[in-house]
């Protein structure tokens, strides 16, 4: 089986810019390969509800868990997800230790805001201001009494958080021993003082694997150290114990979902000879798209009658 390092040189040969992939698009493609209907997730990091509208209108989530600090966007997603079945929004950040803090928002780039300051990809633009958040843990959430009684699915993007949202929630994992979507980098994780070795000695402790997102393995540190870093962000943790059957069904695809250009564009660059994948992307794409477009109608249906 091909690993993941192995896997990284064709993928560098087939597409030199990493941003010719939507990696928003092949994470949602990702575990919706692998996840049944009906899973439990937890969304760390739930920002504008991608993800949470995902799991719940495709996947049909029985049960999940929205946390995001920011209140604009918590706001937003109370109003968007707050009264369906099974929905739990959390207007906290995750760590390891609970308690309050500064929060530091970018708000010129929302999405990039953290517990610290990373090094943002416009330094020039970037306008910070700090706010004051409450901070709780994973391990924490799933003692209370509204827990549920099942996870399935993990989402963490929190800027370098990352290790300290799983810290947090050790006993959980090993608990329930969910799949896990972690975004991981050196411009957000170097901010908490971690180094590119953490992340995958974690994972090792914990009987866990790596792999990207389409099931391609790191096999040694070595490959891990020589790959993070060196082209995407988006990786799996995967249960040793399943790991072979989630790889199995990951690797269906044979690359990342390319991303749209725009309307009336005739080919896409660098993908000659992978229409396979172009239409894997397409047929996706249209799948996602007739999901929002009913449940927006849905939406403004409901509104619309209570008035």
């Amino acid at each position: 089986m091909e690993t993941a390092a192995e896997y990284l040189v064709r993928l560098r040969a087939e597409a030199a810019d990493v941003l010719h992939w939507d990696w928003e698009q092949t994470l949602e493609r990702a575990y919706c390969r692998v996840l049944p209907r009906g899973s439990s997730a937890v969304d760390v990091g739930g920002h504008a509800g991608r993800h949470a509208r995902v799991l719940l209108d495709i996947l049909g989530a029985r049960d999940l868990l929205i946390v995001e600090p920011l209140p604009q966007e918590c706001a937003h997603l109370m109003l968007s997800f707050g009264g369906r079945p099974g929905v739990r929004i959390i207007h906290a950040a995750l760590s390891r230790e609970l308690g309050r803090t500064k929060f530091i928002v970018n708000t010129s780039a929302r999405e990039e805001s953290g517990l610290r300051r990373r090094r943002y990809n416009d330094e020039a633009g970037a306008t910070l201001e700090k706010i004051e958040v409450d901070v709780t843990s994973l391990d924490a959430l799933f003692a209370d009494q509204r827990a549920p009684r099942q996870l399935d699915f993990i989402k963490i993007d929190v800027e370098g958080a990352e290790l300290d949202v799983l810290a947090g929630g050790e006993q959980t994992i090993q608990r329930y021993r969910p799949l896990i979507s972690v975004e991981y980098g050196s411009p957000s994780f170097t901010a908490y003082g971690h180094e590119a070795g953490d992340l995958f000695d974690l994972a090792e402790r914990w009987n866990y694997c790596l792999a990207d997102l389409l099931g391609h393995r790191f096999e040694t540190r070595d490959q891990w150290l020589e790959t993070v870093d060196a082209y995407y962000w988006d990786f799996l943790m995967m249960p040793r114990e399943r790991a072979d059957a989630l790889a199995a069904m990951l690797e269906q695809d044979a690359w990342p979902v390319a991303r749209a250009r725009a309307e009336g564009s005739a080919q896409e660059p660098g993908m000659a000879g992978s229409a396979a994948a172009r239409e894997s992307g397409r047929t996706w794409l249209a799948r996602a798209q007739g999901f929002l477009r009913r449940s927006a109608a849905a939406m403004i249906k409901a509104w619309t009658g209570s008035k």
